[in-house]
C-alpha cells in the first residue's frame, strides 16, 4: 500500500513564513489527518475492529476510518463555515454576525415532533444547523459505503468526534440516532502527560482542537504509524 501527499510549495512556504516570523524555525510539516491518525493509535490502543473518527472543522469536515493496519481518509466540504452561511442566508447577516449568531445559540436542533426552543431566532438556529448536519450525515453515509464497497473495509463500530464545530451541542446525539453506532468525544490527551502548570479546565476547553497537534508532537517523541514531512 502506497499513500501519496500532494500540497502546493506555496502554501507551506506561507505557513513556514509565518512560523519564521514568531522567531522560531519550522522543521517538520505533517498531514493534519494523519497527524490526528497518530494521536488516536496512540491514545487508544484498544478500538473496534472499524473506527471513524469526524473532524469537523470551519472549511471541511475529515473522515478518518481506522483499522488494523490500515487507513483510509476522505475529505468533505461541509463544516462550520456551512452553517455560517446557511444562518447567513436565513437572517439575512453577515458572515461576522452569522458567526456570532452560531457561537452564542447554535445546537443540533430535535427532529420530529419535540417541541422547539421558546425564542424564535434560537429555534431558527437550530433548525440551521441541523440541516447542515443532515448535509453532512449524507456525506458520512457515503463515504462508508464507498469504504465499505470500494476499500473492502468494515462498518465502523465507533465514531469519535473532533474539531472546533463538533462541540455545537448535540451534535453526538444526532451522528448516534443516525448512524446508530457509538459516539464518543476524542481525548487526544487521554495518555499524554500535561504540565501542572496548565489548568485542567483550559485542558478541556480547547481539547477539541489539540488532536493534530499532539500526534504532531508525538513525532518528536517515538516513531509514529504515519510519518510524512511536507517540507519543501
Amino acid at each position: 500500500d502506497v499513500m501519496l501527499a500532494a500540497i502546493k510549495a506555496e502554501i507551506i512556504e506561507q505557513t513556514t513564513d509565518a512560523v519564521e516570523a514568531a522567531s522560531l524555525d519550522p522543521e517538520l510539516v505533517d498531514v493534519a489527518p494523519m497527524a490526528l491518525y497518530n494521536a488516536v493509535r496512540y491514545n487508544y490502543p484498544e478500538l473496534p475492529e472499524c473506527t471513524l473518527v469526524i473532524d469537523i472543522g470551519a472549511r471541511s469536515t475529515d473522515l478518518i476510518f481506522l483499522e488494523e493496519g490500515r487507513v483510509f481518509s476522505r475529505s468533505v466540504p461541509v463544516a462550520g463555515n456551512a452553517i455560517t452561511q446557511q444562518i447567513m442566508h436565513e437572517f439575512g447577516l453577515s458572515f461576522g454576525d452569522a458567526e456570532e449568531l452560531k457561537r452564542a445559540h447554535a445546537f443540533v436542533a430535535f427532529g420530529g415532533a419535540y417541541e422547539g426552543p421558546k425564542s424564535e431566532v434560537v429555534d431558527k438556529v437550530s433548525k440551521s444547523v441541523r440541516s447542515v448536519m443532515t448535509r453532512l450525515h449524507a456525506e458520512i453515509n457515503r463515504s462508508v459505503n464507498f469504504y465499505r464497497s470500494q476499500q473492502a473495509g468494515r462498518q465502523p463500530g465507533l465514531v469519535l468526534l473532533t474539531g472546533g464545530t463538533s462541540v455545537i451541542p448535540y451534535t453526538d446525539t444526532f451522528l448516534k440516532d443516525k448512524m446508530h453506532v457509538d459516539v464518543d468525544y476524542l481525548n487526544p490527551f487521554l495518555h499524554v502527560a500535561v504540565s501542572e502548570r496548565i489548568e485542567a479546565e483550559e485542558i478541556a476547553r480547547v481539547a477539541n482542537l489539540m488532536g493534530q497537534v499532539v500526534g504532531l508532537a508525538l513525532r518528536r517523541a517515538l516513531t509514529c504509524p504515519i510519518e510524512v514531512n511536507l517540507m519543501p
